[in-house]
Formats: C-alpha cells, sequence, structure tokens
C-alpha cells in the first residue's frame, strides 16, 4: 500500500485509498489532507508494532504523536478504518484497548508473551476490593473475581469466553471419566448484575 502511495505521487498521481467503514464502503482521496498524513501514519506505527512483534493501546499510538493526532478519538476511528480497511480484527494490527476490568482469585494466565500473570495480586475498584476483603475466598474456596468495571471491555469480555470454554472442555472430559459420578460437574460460574447496564 505504501509503495503505491508512494509510487502515485512520485509520478503525479493523488494517492486514493479505498476505504471501508462500519456504515458504508467508499473510495476516498486524502490527497493533501490531514486525515491522509494521520492514516499513514497510524499505518506506519501498526507496521512497526507488527515487525516488532509487540502490542500498545490506542492510548499508547496517541502519545506517539500527539500534535498530529490532536485528539484521543482520531486515532481511535483510523485504528478502526485500518482494520476494516484490511478486513482483520484490531489484535491482528498488534493494536489493543486499555483494559478496564479487574480480576482476582485462584488463577494464573500465561500470556502471549510466555510471562505469568498471577491473579492473587490486589485490586483497586472500592466494590471489588471490599469483596476481596471479606474474606470471600476463604467463605466460598477456590474462585476467581472478575468485574467489567460497567460495560465490561473486550479484554474483559475475551477472559469470561475463555473460562467458560475451558469449563466446557473440562465438563466433556469429566463425562468421559470413570470417576464421573463422584466428580463435581465442572466449574460453577455465577453472575451478579446490577438493572442499570447503560448507566442511566
Amino acid at each position: 500500500m505504501i509503495e503505491k502511495i508512494i509510487s502515485d505521487i512520485a509520478i503525479g498521481i493523488p494517492p486514493v485509498i479505498n476505504s471501508v467503514s462500519n456504515t458504508r464502503r467508499k473510495k476516498e482521496s486524502h490527497s493533501g489532507t490531514r486525515k491522509f498524513v494521520i492514516f499513514v501514519r497510524i499505518l506506519d506505527i501498526c507496521h512497526e508494532l507488527l515487525i516488532q512483534g509487540v502490542t500498545a493501546t490506542k492510548r499508547d499510538i496517541y502519545y506517539k504523536d500527539v500534535q498530529l493526532f490532536g485528539s484521543q478519538h482520531t486515532v481511535d476511528q483510523a485504528v478502526e478504518e485500518l482494520a476494516c480497511l484490511f478486513r482483520v480484527p484490531r489484535a491482528c494490527l498488534n493494536v489493543t484497548v486499555s483494559a478496564k476490568g479487574l480480576v482476582a482469585g485462584n488463577l494464573k494466565i500465561y500470556q502471549k508473551d510466555k510471562s505469568l500473570l498471577d491473579c492473587k495480586a490486589n485490586s483497586s475498584m472500592a466494590t471489588f476490593q471490599y469483596l476481596l476483603s471479606s474474606g470471600i475466598f476463604e467463605r466460598f474456596g477456590p474462585c476467581v473475581l472478575i468485574t467489567g468495571k460497567g460495560y465490561p471491555d473486550i479484554a474483559t469480555r475475551q477472559l469470561v469466553k475463555q473460562l467458560s470454554e475451558y469449563r466446557k472442555q473440562r465438563e466433556s472430559k469429566e463425562c468421559e471419566s470413570k470417576e464421573y459420578e463422584n466428580s463435581r460437574i465442572g466449574i460453577p460460574i455465577l453472575g451478579f448484575f446490577d438493572n442499570d447496564p447503560y448507566g442511566k
């Protein structure tokens, strides 16, 4: 894509990027516009992330060139547009959002970089901290406590999904086991929700 842009500029053709939004498909000429420069800069940053094999949050990207981007919304929009353009999830660009959820309990997560995340560490959200300090693990035994702090972000939803899939795999193995009758089926999942999911 960059080679074509450079080639077009070299022969005097205004560069054109085929842009795909969530609501409509369109062909936009970004020649001489700030939007075009921002898009190419985001493309450059994502390329660098992929080459280095590291990830960055949208916030990290914003701070790489605050003067150019102007606002966080500009970065968010450009990253989503880029993901749509290549028809890949944002994670394939090595771009993540800042996770806002919290997790604590008898859970260890091996991350992509092979590092270990031990979820026994304390968290800071007041209600969450209250539950932890109330002796929830002593009263209910080994368990995992997760909060999305309101409407959950993608990372929190993905963690819950993975735990749910692990539960199904475990249930399947227990069904095949001879000790099935004496074993406890699966991992119970309990949810607590308020009556105002949109915070109105």
